[in-house]
């Protein structure tokens, strides 16, 4: 039995090794560098710009807080009078 189990460790690490193998040389392969950066500038500009929209919220929610005014978290729309927290 500690044989089969030794022989069977062996082999899950030595598939393991060969899949990271594979793995490394696909990411490596410029056709998939280039979607992946630009995936990744999208994702970056996507977070900010989604950073920017919720800001309203995060500044109502300070006020809130720091007031205890807690309708100001009920008004709809995201302009004017949204209690800034500057």
């Amino acid at each position: 039995m500690r044989v089969r189990t030794a022989v069977a460790g062996h082999i899950r690490r030595r598939v393991w090794g060969e899949a990271e193998t594979v793995i490394g040389a696909v990411l490596a392969d410029p056709g998939v560098q280039r979607p992946r950066g630009l995936t990744e500038r999208e994702e970056t500009r996507s977070g900010s710009e989604l950073r920017d929209g919720l800001q309203v919220f995060q500044d109502r929610y300070e006020h809130a807080v720091r007031t205890g005014e807690m309708t100001v978290l009920t008004r709809g729309g995201t302009g004017g009078g949204g209690g800034s927290a500057s």
